[in-house]
């Protein structure tokens, strides 16, 4: 399997990388990866051979989203005209599944297209011209991957129509992205397990609007009002990605029960979950959430985002609970089940961290990808 990876933001995630990484390991997989840049912006260098970086991409062409895509398939048909791949894996579905599915056309071979945050909570929801072509490139798709079953749901209940929802359900598939070696290779199980101890709340990641954290913070305040006590602490690591963020930063240093760490290398981000008791991150939108899998690798319980891209990995109240980011009340009562069940959270995070295996993950991709014929085809060679 010979696979061309469309993506079209390559530069703000390592998952993408870790995607192809993780398939070229695999035996009889091979990927190159396009990734169109525009012409005047200074991105990093990428060494890796299988990346082809190319820039050709009009600063003001992305506020043009067909004319985009229609230069970016004469640029990638003539990039690509010799190579022999076998299939096209767009890394997203609207900034780069229109792109695929014309590009598959062109080259006379299959296409898949995995869903993200961004295509759920901006693109469909907000994008309301946008939907049909959303919808067509689902429909031609060989195989759809959705990050979590709350993304899928939300797509074929909201944005698809009646007649074409089960042809689209039957070749969807929920795979979780993967998290380092590292995490998996320093798995730990928490030390603490009755409810006495249960005091430090960690989150890490940006600062930022969309991460929730005034309102995490304030219900933690009126948390620890009603007990008349400092139970809690919350500590951040993290900083703001944008100066618009700093207010929210400057909120949170003055409020004395939540602890600022700007930033912290994986060693000693390690020191930091393993010091916690519960990880929190109760963000308004969320892709997946990678720290929560970090997190378990430590034996921490966990509260996420409920309809978000975490939820539904799981099943409720095995690994930790998922809550609505606006309500308090979900917040406190998932930290009190958290408090009387610890042992049991802890135990089910640390043991179901090892999903999240790259070279696990990468299998199920590699299935996913493989259309009816290759698998008829496998078969019989086996």
């Amino acid at each position: 399997m010979n696979i061309l990876h469309l993506n079209s933001n390559l530069n703000r995630s390592k998952i993408h990388s870790n995607i192809v990484e993780s398939l070229n390991n695999l035996e009889g997989v091979d990927g190159r990866i396009f990734f169109p840049t525009e012409i005047k912006h200074h991105y990093i260098e990428y060494n890796e051979s299988y990346i082809d970086k190319v820039k050709c991409i009009n600063r003001y062409e992305r506020f043009f989203y067909f004319h985009r895509n229609n230069h970016l398939l004469k640029v990638s048909s003539e990039l690509y005209k010799k190579n022999n791949f076998t299939h096209i894996l767009a890394h997203s579905l609207f900034s780069n599944g229109k792109l695929a599915m014309d590009l598959s056309k062109k080259l006379g071979i299959p296409y898949s297209v995995i869903v993200t945050n961004t295509d759920v909570n901006k693109y469909f929801k907000k994008m309301i011209h946008l939907r049909k072509t959303g919808e067509s490139i689902l429909e031609n798709a060989s195989s759809v991957i959705f990050t979590s079953s709350s993304y899928k749901e939300r797509v074929l209940e909201k944005y698809i129509s009646v007649d074409k929802k089960s042809g689209i359900d039957e070749k969807s598939s929920c795979i979780p992205f993967g998290i380092e070696d590292f995490w998996i290779d320093n798995r730990q199980k928490a030390q603490k397990d009755t409810k006495n101890e249960i005091k430090q709340l960690l989150y890490v990641g940006k600062i930022n609007k969309n991460k929730n954290l005034i309102f995490l913070a304030d219900s933690i305040e009126k948390l620890n009002n009603e007990k008349n006590k400092e139970q809690f602490v919350l500590t951040i690591v993290g900083d703001c990605e944008n100066s618009k963020d700093e207010k929210i930063k400057q909120n949170l240093i003055k409020r004395k029960y939540v602890k600022i760490i700007n930033f912290a290398d994986k060693e000693k981000l390690l020191n930091y979950y393993r010091a916690a008791d519960v990880f929190i991150m109760i963000s308004k939108t969320e892709s997946f959430g990678l720290v929560y899998a970090e997190a378990m690798t430590q034996g921490l319980p966990i509260v996420y985002t409920k309809n978000e891209g975490f939820d539904k990995q799981f099943k409720d109240y095995l690994v930790g609970i998922p809550v609505n980011p606006k309500s308090y009340f979900e917040i406190k009562e998932a930290i009190n089940h958290i408090e009387n069940n610890y042992k049991e959270l802890s135990y089910n995070a640390f043991e179901h961290s090892e999903i999240f295996l790259w070279e696990n993950i990468a299998i199920r991709f590699k299935d996913c990808l493989l259309t009816k014929k290759d698998k008829v085809s496998n078969k019989e060679i086996i």
